[in-house]
């Protein structure tokens, strides 16, 4: 049995070369940013094709550091638990939980991206155009809770968050022991992972300082 500190290390190191090492897909390579909402921005703002949900699906569902945080790091979060206790603590455990976690994730992703593009709201994240550490902070922080329209304007993250709590409650009641509940397992772990994907979008946010500084180290 590897030790729970070794775990840690592991995903510590590994999401950090991730995060610095990916890039948005091309399809999300028009920034947009806070003032959105202005005339010039709806103007300029180019609406995602079927093609590019497309491929931002392929992005997120396994190109981008996606996976790595939502399969891997959870899994080794349990297998340090050793929770659920019914898959055991050695390796036949961290397989069982690597292979639900991925299972989770890619419903979860699935989910996301097919609501998304029915509402014609946008799945991933776009970096802010503004300027300014606490607004480009704020605004990182915020969208996991909002998102874009077709047209440019904000709204609520809704195919995002439906597709995040209720991938989570559909795994829960469908291969989670029975001791397991939708409403109070599924939801709670609901909400570690949007603290997650919030923490991911502020990396991605501040991506380009991250790695000037590890440059110059």
């Amino acid at each position: 049995m590897i030790k729970r500190l070794r775990y840690r290390e592991i995903a510590i190191l590994c999401a950090v070369w991730l995060c610095l090492g990916a890039r948005p897909a091309r399809a999300q390579s028009a920034l947009d940013g806070p003032d959105q909402n202005s005339s010039h921005s709806r103007d300029s703002f180019r609406a995602l094709s079927g093609q590019d949900r497309w491929r931002n699906y392929k992005a997120d569902a396994f190109l981008s550091p996606g996976p790595f945080f939502g399969t891997v790091m959870p899994a080794l979060g349990q297998q340090g638990r050793n929770e659920p206790v019914e898959y055991g603590d050695g390796w036949a455990g961290l397989g069982e939980r690597l292979g639900r976690r991925a299972a989770l994730y890619q419903l979860q992703a699935a989910i996301s991206h097919s609501s998304a593009a029915a509402l014609g709201t946008e799945p991933g994240y776009r970096r802010c155009r503004c300027t300014g550490g606490a607004k480009r902070l704020g605004y990182a922080l915020s969208r996991s809770f909002l998102t874009t329209t077709s047209s440019g304007r904000t709204a609520p993250n809704v195919a995002y968050l439906g597709g995040i709590v209720g991938g989570a409650a559909i795994a829960t009641e469908a291969w989670y022991p029975d001791r397991y509940s939708a409403l109070g397992d599924g939801v709670r772990a609901s909400g570690a992972q949007v603290g997650v994907n919030t923490a991911i979008n502020v990396i991605q946010e501040f991506a380009p300082e991250l790695k000037r500084l590890f440059r110059r180290k």
